[in-house]
C-alpha cells in the first residue's frame, strides 16, 4: 500500500514542511515567456564528490530536465 501511494505521501510531507517554513512553491509551468536575450540560471546543488553530482544529474534528466549539466568550480 505504501509503495502505491509513496509519491502522494512524499508530496504531502513536502507540502507540509514548506507550509510550516513559509516556502512558496511556484507553479510547474512559467506564466510568461519573454525572449529578451537574458538568461536566468538556477543552481540545484553543490557537491564535493563527483559521483554524487552525477547521480543527482541523472535524477534531474529522468525528471525531464534534459538540458541540465555539471560544471566545476574551485573552492578557493
Amino acid at each position: 500500500m505504501i509503495k502505491v501511494n509513496f509519491k502522494k505521501i512524499a508530496k504531502a510531507y513536502a507540502d507540509g514542511i514548506c507550509k510550516t517554513l513559509g516556502v512558496v512553491i511556484p507553479d510547474d509551468e512559467p506564466t510568461e515567456t519573454v525572449d529578451n536575450g537574458i538568461l536566468y540560471r538556477v543552481q540545484v546543488g553543490a557537491f564535493s564528490v563527483k559521483e554524487n553530482a552525477e547521480k543527482y544529474l541523472e535524477g534531474l534528466k529522468k525528471a525531464g530536465y534534459t538540458d541540465a549539466y555539471i560544471t566545476t568550480d574551485s573552492k578557493k
